[in-house]
């Protein structure tokens, strides 16, 4: 009974470890925004501003930005692999399929429906120690 009390509380930890690097790294993203020349309109953090779109759960930040072309904008999806358990092991590509599917859905669903003068999607696998 100890033993799976001890697992369960280093499940914990290491959710918590990677919702805490999650919340550092969109919050830097987010001081871009302090720039006067930043042309960043807003940042949802985990999804976008269109829930109910196709591939929602895949991303942990969007950054939505000004274009200068009239009336349309860039879009940043950004999702970030994070372990603290395999700082070592690399993220092999087949482990994100779910991710990627996710992301085609979303451009299929999006680039026509929407005045965008890009769509950027950026995957990032992270490791850290405790």
């Amino acid at each position: 009974m100890i033993e799976n009390d001890l697992s369960q509380i280093d499940a914990v930890r290491d959710s918590r470890a990677g919702d805490v690097f999650h919340y550092r790294w969109a919050a830097r993203r987010c001081l871009r925004m302090l720039d006067f020349k930043s042309k960043i309109n807003y940042v949802v953090i985990e999804g976008s501003s269109e829930s109910s779109r196709p591939g929602e759960f895949v991303m942990d930040v969007t950054e939505y930005v000004e274009s200068s072309e009239g009336g349309k904008e860039d879009i940043n999806y950004f999702q970030l692999k994070h372990s603290v358990k395999r700082v070592e092991e690399p993220f092999q590509l087949s482990e994100l399929q779910n991710t990627i599917d996710g992301y085609a859905d979303r451009f299929k669903d999006i680039w026509q429906k929407r005045q965008l003068r890009s769509l950027s999607i950026q995957i990032s696998p992270f490791s850290t120690s405790h």
